[in-house]
């Protein structure tokens, strides 16, 4: 991923006359592949990767000349290093830890679109929900969503909401409990968190925070 306004280093922000051309240098991400006979490389270019890379604030167009386009790869002949090896891996033996199966298991990810509102939204489970009982006596829940939304016409419509639940218990002595929430959003100008934080023991509320975070969108 990289952003054009970054195209000559992170460190600075050189705006991009439209209409113009200039050579861009993307690293791609590191990986060993062995390409069978006849086979091909595919590379697509985007200039949106919702949610994973917040979309700019103001629509635009990229344009890419495939002709003046390449993909540089290092190449590996075979048989010219010696394969590495490594040994068995060790690891201790695994606690006896009973894990339970969530009441209503919901999917890793769901992906929905509202067609009137123009609307997509992803909700993304880690899949840490469930419960796990350790041999002391310990149980441990932990249950997490985060649901991301934008509508196809608004950029600046876009939102992520991130929601987490911890306990811990022990018999009928011990009961805590972490619950937060994150959500973002973006104006044409700043980045808005709202978050809040509640801690519990024993069902009654110890710890209870809420603030506001405003910040400067930048090109980095």
């Amino acid at each position: 991923m990289l952003n054009l306004l970054s195209r000559h280093g992170r460190d600075q922000a050189v705006e991009w006359t439209p209409g113009t051309y200039e050579d861009v240098e993307v690293e791609l991400t590191g990986i060993g592949y062995a390409f069978p006979p006849g086979h091909r490389v595919r590379v697509a270019v985007s200039d949106a990767y919702w949610p994973w890379v917040w979309p700019h604030g103001e629509r635009g167009e990229l344009r890419v000349v495939p002709a003046d386009s390449a993909v540089l790869l290092p190449v590996r002949a075979a048989g010219e290093e010696s394969p590495i090896v490594f040994e068995e891996p060790e690891q201790a033996p695994p606690l006896p830890v009973t894990y339970d199966r969530p009441p209503e298991p919901r999917p890793e990810r769901l992906v929905t679109h509202d067609v009137a509102a123009g609307e997509w939204t992803l909700e993304v489970d880690p899949n840490y929900g469930g419960s796990r009982t350790y041999p002391d006596g310990l149980r441990y829940e932990e249950s997490a969503r985060e649901t991301y939304r934008v509508r196809g016409d608004d950029p600046l419509s876009a939102s992520a909401v991130s929601e987490w639940l911890i306990r811990l218990r022990r018999g009928d002595d011990f009961d805590a409990e972490i619950m937060a929430r994150t959500e973002l959003c973006a104006s044409a100008a700043d980045f808005v968190m709202d978050s809040r934080i509640e801690a519990r023991a024993n069902g009654e509320t110890v710890v209870k925070r809420s603030w506001h975070h405003t910040s400067a969108r930048t090109s980095g």
